[in-house]
């Protein structure tokens, strides 16, 4: 027979797990895909390695691993591109910082054991900026590099989904082509295309130590390097590409480096900022909180409020309020909630670039009934020290 001891501390015990699995199982990872490359498929050269991922925090990286036996080699992180993938943008407009969804890796698969001739396993994986993981898939490839006839090469700058200004900026880059073929030094075979656009030819023939060592052989070997300067102040702000098209003495020709990057010479349109107002007013089926938006970002706030669920971090697909337009406090009222549930609660503001939202507060009308929103690792803490006393009171009793 259980003592009322012993059963206090059952139930203390009980309502300790449920807290902290509930943490642990709200706590949401990102999700998304491998677009390219394609599972199976044959690559030489350079190769884009992109795909889609979104969170409802933010995503904190994207990884690219080789996998090795049991072990994954770190390869590169994958940028985040701005405006790259529209179409995951339209599908998930709930989500913070959607409009970055798109990532993207150019991978040098020369610079793989045995000079990337051979079957490799790319493993990728996205991490939030709460240290949720997710494996986003793995693709295996076969490199062929031995049996290519066209230039290869990469683009160095812009970066992959950077941001640049300025009326001469550097585009560099570096290009090569199998033996016995060779790319005219003067750079005449290259040309550099912006927004698929051919706007002339780099100049080349420049040596870099590093890829005369790591590629030699080649007839370009110690002039592999070259740069483009463009006026970026001829193009409207936001999102471009920019790949070079090489073109060696066998006529051979590929395009090397293919990617987004963004022009930015105005002021930068960011998301909003906004804190979330704890609760208060608790009732069992209502709540009061709001927000205070302390920056627009440089865009007009169309539309502001609270969000909740029962889950951590909710967004605006959940039950919502809307209260107005414009920065500043605002307040908001939360109803129609379900006596003895424990909610989230953030709010959210919404400008051109997004939907960007505040910090995560929870409350339970029945908990912590009239009692500011209690953060849940605090109300594991008081858990933990009660679990301590009523042990040590139970074991002084058995003494």
């Amino acid at each position: 027979m259980f003592t009322q001891q012993r059963l206090t501390l059952l139930t203390l015990l009980v309502l300790f797990f449920q807290l902290f699995f509930t943490q642990n199982i709200l706590a949401a990872d990102p999700f998304g895909v491998i677009a390219t490359p394609v599972e199976g498929s044959t690559v030489r050269g350079t190769i884009p390695v992109t795909g889609w991922v979104v969170d409802d925090v933010e995503v904190a990286s994207v990884k690219i691993y080789r996998v090795d036996g049991v072990n994954l080699v770190y390869v590169g992180d994958a940028a985040l591109v701005e405006g790259a993938r529209p179409d995951v943008a339209a599908a998930y407009p709930h989500y913070p910082n959607v409009q970055k969804a798109g990532w993207s890796f150019s991978l040098p698969t020369h610079f793989f054991p045995d000079g990337g001739n051979s079957s490799y396993t790319l493993h990728v994986v996205a991490t939030d900026n709460q240290g949720n993981q997710v494996t986003l898939g793995t693709r295996t490839i076969l490199c062929d590099n031995n049996n290519g006839v066209k230039p290869f090469g990469t683009l160095d700058t812009p970066l992959e989904g950077a941001a640049v200004s300025g009326a001469a900026y550097i585009n560099w880059g570096w290009a090569l082509t199998p033996q016995t073929n060779s790319i005219a030094t003067d750079g005449s075979t290259i040309s550099v295309f912006i927004d698929g656009v051919n706007v002339g030819h780099p100049v080349y023939n420049i040596y870099r130590a590093d890829l005369a060592t790591l590629l030699p052989g080649y007839a370009n070997s110690n002039g592999a390097a070259g740069y483009f300067i463009f006026d970026t102040t001829a193009y409207a702000d936001g999102v471009h590409t920019i790949q070079w098209v090489v073109t060696d003495s066998g006529t051979n020709s590929d395009g090397i480096g293919s990617r987004y990057f963004v022009i930015q010479n105005g002021a930068a349109i960011m998301a909003a900022t906004v804190t979330t107002t704890a609760i208060t007013g608790t009732g069992d089926t209502t709540a009061g909180s709001g927000g205070n938006i302390t920056s627009d970002g440089g865009a007009a706030i169309t539309e502001r409020g609270v969000c909740w669920s029962t889950s951590d971090n909710p967004l605006t697909l959940h039950s919502k309020t809307s209260n107005g337009t414009g920065s500043g406090i605002f307040n908001s009222a939360l109803t129609g909630l379900t006596p003895g549930t424990t909610y989230h609660v953030r709010a959210y503001a919404v400008n051109s670039k997004g939907t960007a939202y505040g910090n995560d507060v929870s409350y339970s009308a029945t908990l912590m009934n009239a009692i500011p929103a209690l953060n849940k690792w605090a109300g594991l803490m008081m858990v933990i020290l009660l679990l301590t006393a009523s042990f040590w009171k139970i074991k002084r009793k058995q003494q």
